[in-house]
């Protein structure tokens, strides 16, 4: 379980840095999301053995990409844990297109929240 987390986060480390990485110069249309939640857990009860935990709970995951001026496409990843038997479950949370017809009108359609 220790060495999922370990590679888990190795994971997201590597493609934010990735993301941070990108030539600023280029014309990109298209963005990596990313949310991290965690806990840190200290027991401080007197006259028992200190017991301390690192928990990672929850990830989010995605990508928005403008497609051109009107059409953006968006994609986002819910890692958690899972109550099927396994420590951590991903599933699509988000996946929506969007259309800008104007200033004051956007219709979006898909699996969204």
């Amino acid at each position: 379980m220790m060495k999922l987390k370990v590679t888990f986060v190795s994971i997201l480390l590597c493609a934010a840095s990735l993301v941070s990485a990108q030539d600023k110069g280029t014309d990109s249309k298209g963005v990596m999301t990313g949310k991290v939640f965690f806990n840190y857990h200290l027991d401080q009860t007197s006259g028992i053995t200190q017991k301390t935990a690192f928990e990672l709970s929850r990830a989010y995951f995605g990508y928005k990409y403008a497609i051109n001026d009107k059409f953006s496409a968006t994609v986002l990843f819910d890692a958690g844990k899972g109550s099927a038997g396994s420590d951590y479950t991903v599933f699509v949370k988000n996946a929506k297109l969007d259309y800008k017809a104007n200033d004051m009108l956007t219709l979006s359609a898909g699996l969204f929240g």
